[in-house]
């Protein structure tokens, strides 16, 4: 009989434990959420990528820069473009 009343205490004690432990994750999982929103999806569409005349690097269209001889990824490369003359 002790045994018995022995295992149900600390069958009570791991219950208690587990759902106290439970708890603590769902306020926590519950305290992110709010203090870290959603990220929201973009809402234009993705810029086509390009290669830069001088370097051959490719970037974001909306990101080149356009001079006389074709699209560069900064002012240097095209400006470097335009003192070359072939």
């Amino acid at each position: 009989m002790k045994i018995l009343l022995f295992l149900l205490t600390i069958l009570f004690a791991v219950w208690l434990w587990r759902r106290n432990r439970l708890n603590a994750l769902n306020e926590r999982k519950s305290k992110s959420a709010e203090t870290h929103p959603a990220p929201t999806p973009p809402t234009s569409e993705p810029s086509p990528m390009q290669a830069c005349t001088q370097c051959g690097v490719h970037m974001p269209a909306a990101d080149m820069v356009q001079g006389q001889r074709g699209i560069y990824c900064s002012q240097v490369h095209c400006q470097a473009a335009s003192d070359t003359r072939v």
